[in-house]
């Protein structure tokens, strides 16, 4: 790939980031612009290797939440879609709940992964963990009387400890 075709390529992404961090259908980064009354025109950022298969998933997905009006699927090298996705670094020492503890102390809304860890800014996926949310959670954690029952909340990940949290 040309130095001029990485370039588009990151200026666009970086586009994309701008106006909406963490645009992600089945970890796939996309973009949509309004053409016209009838829906959106969609373009999936996929690695350059990824199967048919799970390119129309992707699709059948966003034409199951959006009105689609079309699709474009661009072939992104890996080391430039690393710039702009989060890998998961694996389960922090002592879980979400350490992450849901500093929100609280610093009072900043921060995003999380699904295994506890904090989200660059510039990066996509996670879920957004607000003071609120994370107060919550904080509160439940701490009241929760029995061991075993702390455990198996701790032992959730994140996304669905934050069920569990606000379903309580």
């Amino acid at each position: 790939m040309e130095t001029t075709e990485r370039e588009h390529l990151r200026t666009w992404l970086k586009r994309c980031q701008a106006v909406l961090v963490g645009n992600l259908c089945n970890g796939f980064l996309f973009d949509e612009e309004l053409s016209g009354p009838d829906g959106a025109h969609f373009t999936l950022f996929v690695p350059e290797r990824t199967d048919r298969a799970e390119i129309d998933k992707a699709e059948a997905d966003l034409r199951n939440r959006y009105d689609v009006t079309g699709f474009t699927v661009e072939r992104v090298p890996a080391d430039i879609l690393a710039e702009f996705l989060h890998t998961t670094a694996g389960k922090p020492e002592g879980g979400w709940i350490v992450s849901a503890r500093w929100i609280v102390e610093n009072k900043q809304a921060r995003k999380i992964d699904a295994e506890g860890n904090f989200i660059d800014k510039h990066k996509a996926g996670g879920q957004l963990c607000d003071l609120w949310t994370a107060s919550r959670m904080v509160a439940i954690y701490d009241s929760l009387q029995k061991e075993e029952n702390r455990v198996k909340f701790h032992n959730m990940s994140f996304a669905v400890a934050h069920h569990v949290a606000m379903k309580l």
